[in-house]
């Protein structure tokens, strides 16, 4: 699996995660509706794994040109989580980017 490490993100910090599609949308396409985002723990400690991932997206995705932000907020320290974003093109390619966002409170 390929996906991008972000950085590290303090369980108090409320950030917006971008994922970028611009590389892959050729001449002509945009991003058309609402992409979709999810959550999944990917790793964590057993004691504090976290029961309930999708809690970290903050609201829904936005578009922005070929890019597309996801609010993200609060997480369990020392887990780390597995974002997917799905955009459907105005052609109709589907394009999927992912990324691992590790939280921490050191």
């Amino acid at each position: 699996m390929t996906f991008t490490s972000l950085p590290f993100k303090d369980p108090s910090e409320t950030v917006t995660v971008t994922f970028l599609f611009g590389s892959e949308i050729l001449t002509g396409e945009t991003i058309t509706g609402t992409p979709t985002c999810t959550c999944t723990l990917l790793s964590g400690p057993a004691a504090s794994e976290d029961a309930n991932p999708s809690a970290v997206l903050n609201g829904a995705c936005t578009v922005t040109g070929t890019n597309v932000m996801q609010s993200v907020t609060g997480g369990l320290d020392q887990n780390a989580y597995f974002l997917k974003c799905t955009a459907v093109l105005n052609s109709g390619r589907v394009l999927v980017r992912k990324a691992s966002l590790p939280v921490s409170a050191s």
